[in-house]
């Protein structure tokens, strides 16, 4: 009996590789590998020899080129014949799966016969994630603000004067502001003090204080009534105090910050101080700046570099990244949609793995492989992971891992790289204008750490170079000898070269440290040599700068020292008067209770001696 079921089974298999194997033609193929990759990268990504079979169920090619999108007559990496397995099941649900992938001849940065540019429409724009864009900008604004060292500056006088004239000082207007500020002030509290006793009121008391004479009374009566009158007296001087005390009480603390003002003007002085030293393109070759100086643009550059490449993996491998499907809230006593997971979920694409070998520059031998390289990792469980190792006949060794974890809620990449015994002759090592660029001789070993997550980015770079030796340029002969004799004793200084580099950015505040044992030894030979001219020129802008506003500073000081002298007199001098108009108060208020006690007396002595 036959089985209908299989036998339809087998024909529908057979007809959809006979479709297959029609409509997937090897140039077919190669196409839509070019047009989508390039659309990816943002320039031309070109295979050769591409060949699909059915039968094997194999993709392979000859030779893939992936056009550096920085400089499109370069390839970013290249490769020889490449060889890779699909996985049938995945195809029937249109999702391809490579069990394992072979790419030889790796190569890496090299030339182009035709220019790899693609037109803006043909790209398919990535979206960089916040964090990178955020450390470009930081990068951008730090490598504007690295100082500016001129060479030119070591050859000629510098010229005070017109440095000067040029600068538009601020100081100045400031100090006025301020004294029309204490001004303001002290008018304020000149109207306050009015509402205190005056000499009038203050003589009028005392008037009435004096006018009590205990003695000159004869009668009880009299002296209950002149009593009263102390009291009342007594009132007064009180609430004259009170007043007072509370008006000094509020002035000792005003004062205070008005005495304070005259502490922001030499920061005022420091800034257009530094304004003039820009004027004059003084550079400031301190320990802090000879590092920048120096490495700044070039660590940066590589920095930027990473992390651009690194929002670029980001931004790619998490497009097709699952969505959770929301869980709906039904009203009550209603049902709900449960989603349930498909029988077969594939991710879109899957290269669980490949191995890789190459050759890089000079011969450099390379291999690897990069695992689970995959376009959802959630339906995988596993980050995608890339390591590589080269070795060299010179002892030149790469080791390179990198680590894109998209698994969880917040994504993160770790890359290492470390390069040791690299020959550096030949190489540019910096542009600084008082060392040549370029190096004659020198062993190196760099090491970078850079992770990256969706809301910071930290980065650490250290470099140790030995057996350092600069080549001669040819535009040494038309140096001036005093420039010629500063390059020969920093040249003569530096045998070893050692940096360190930090960099972090986290919560868009942006860190970058940077340091060399260049710092202090090029920084004291500077001043060594130049210290004499620079030093007269900076104290001479600096003493211009400062006695601009030196005599609006004290005369600001002088009027704050001088109201503050006459409101206190005034605020001691009633407070005086009126501490000793209570202390003859309570001696007249003492007279008087004795005067009443005593009369009160003598008239119940006379009362018992009448018959």
């Amino acid at each position: 009996m036959i089985r209908w079921k299989g036998v339809l089974v087998i024909l529908l298999v057979i007809v959809m590789g006979i479709l297959l194997s029609l409509l997937l033609t090897d140039r077919w193929l190669e196409r839509r590998l070019e047009a989508n990759f390039s659309a990816l990268i943002g320039a031309k990504v070109e295979f050769d020899g591409v060949h699909y079979s059915l039968r094997k169920m194999e993709l392979q090619w000859q030779r893939l080129q992936v056009t550096n999108p920085d400089n499109t007559m370069q390839n970013m990496l290249e490769t020889a014949n490449c060889k890779l397995d699909l996985a049938v099941e995945p195809l029937l649900f249109r999702k391809v799966m490579i069990e394992e992938m072979t790419i030889e001849g790796l190569r890496f940065n090299t030339p182009r016969e035709t220019d790899g540019y693609l037109p803006p429409e043909q790209r398919r724009k990535a979206e960089l994630p916040w964090v990178v864009t955020t450390v470009e900008n930081y990068l951008k604004k730090e490598k504007i603000a690295l100082p500016v060292f001129d060479l030119n500056f070591l050859t000629r006088k510098i010229n005070v004067d017109s440095i000067y004239a040029m600068v538009n000082l601020q100081a100045p207007d400031r100090v006025d502001s301020l004294t029309r500020v204490a001004e303001l002030r002290f008018s304020t509290w000149e109207n306050r003090f009015a509402a205190l006793p005056r000499e009038n009121d203050l003589a009028e008391l005392e008037s009435q204080i004096n006018s009590l004479q205990p003695n000159n009374i004869k009668t009880v009566t009299a002296l209950k009534d002149a009593l009263s009158t102390v009291k009342q007296l007594r009132e007064k001087v009180t609430k004259y105090r009170n007043t007072v005390n509370s008006v000094r009480t509020e002035f000792s603390t005003d004062i205070k910050t008005i005495r304070s003002l005259p502490s922001e003007i030499p920061s005022w002085v420091q800034q257009d101080f530094q304004r003039a030293l820009k004027l004059a393109r003084i550079p400031d070759i301190n320990v802090k700046n000879v590092s920048r100086l120096i490495f700044g643009k070039q660590i940066m550059d590589r920095i930027e570099k990473v992390v651009r490449y690194t929002g670029l993996a980001r931004s790619v491998l998490t497009r097709y990244q699952s969505a959770v499907v929301p869980r709906e809230s039904p009203p009550r006593l209603k049902g709900q949609d449960i989603p349930f997971g498909k029988p077969h979920t594939f991710p879109d694409f899957w290269l669980k793995k490949a191995v890789i070998s190459g050759e890089g520059p000079n011969s450099l031998l390379v291999e690897g492989n990069l695992t689970n390289l995959v376009t959802n990792q959630k339906l995988t469980g596993e980050p995608t992971r890339l390591i590589l190792k080269g070795l060299r006949k010179d002892r030149f060794s790469l080791n390179f891992e990198a680590t894109l974890n998209y698994l969880t809620e917040h994504p993160e990449e770790r890359i290492k790289i470390t390069l040791k015994n690299t020959p550096l002759k030949g190489v540019t090592l910096t542009e600084f204008a008082l060392l040549p660029s370029t190096l004659k001789s020198g062993v190196g070993d760099v090491s970078g750490a850079f992770q990256c997550t969706d809301s910071s980015f930290s980065a650490t770079v250290d470099m140790l170079v030995d057996k350092v030796e600069f080549q001669e340029e040819a535009n040494e002969k038309k140096l001036s000898p005093r420039i010629k004799e500063i390059r020969r004793r920093l040249i003569q200084a530096i045998g070893k070269i050692q940096l360190q580099a930090r960099m972090e950015q986290q919560k868009g505040q942006g860190k970058f440290i940077l340091h060399s044992n260049l710092d202090k030894l090029i920084s004291k030979e500077l001043k060594s040599i130049i210290s004499g001219e620079v030093q007269t020129a900076t104290r001479a802008l600096k003493t211009r700068i400062e006695n601009a506003v030196n005599k609006p500073t004290e005369e600001l000081k002088a009027l704050i020292s001088q109201k503050d002298r006459q409101l206190n007199r005034r605020l001691e001098s009633i407070q005086t008067k009126l501490e000793l108009f209570e202390k003859r108060l309570n001696e007249k208020k003492k007279q008087i209770e004795e005067r009443i006690k005593k009369e009160t007396g003598n008239k119940l002595k006379n009362l018992f001696k009448r018959p």
